[in-house]
């Protein structure tokens, strides 16, 4: 079967607080799609100060996190700064990916990835 790729947003969050809130959840919208691929997040501080945050990758569904699913942990932002976490994940169907912030309402996430889809 042919393979499609697309460029995506993968979503923005602004977690309220120290959860780890849901960025982007790999859908098989009409049994098509294959897996995604997570190429990069960029973190903005919009309080101004410092703050730290963590990504989490879950390929297995469960949203379940900790340290096991961690593919950035604990990484310190200056206040008002932004941050391009460059990256090549692939992400499996059902799999999610979590952000989290030392602080609620103090950091913005934005995804971007290809989603790989079959015809």
């Amino acid at each position: 079967m042919p393979e499609e790729i697309y460029v995506i947003p993968f979503g923005q969050s602004l977690p309220t607080d120290t959860s780890v809130a849901t960025l982007y959840t790999v859908t098989n919208r009409n049994k098509t799609l294959r897996h995604a691929v997570l190429d990069s997040v960029v973190v903005c501080e919009v309080t101004g100060t410092d703050r730290t945050f963590s990504i989490y990758v879950d390929n297995d569904g469960a949203e379940t996190w900790g340290n096991g699913k961690a593919i950035f942990k604990d990484v310190e932002i200056k206040g008002n700064q932004s941050v391009l976490v460059e990256c090549a994940v692939v992400l499996l169907a059902d799999a999610t990916i979590g952000v989290q912030s030392s602080a609620g309402s103090a950091l913005n996430f934005t995804g971007s990835g290809r989603e790989i889809v079959t015809r």
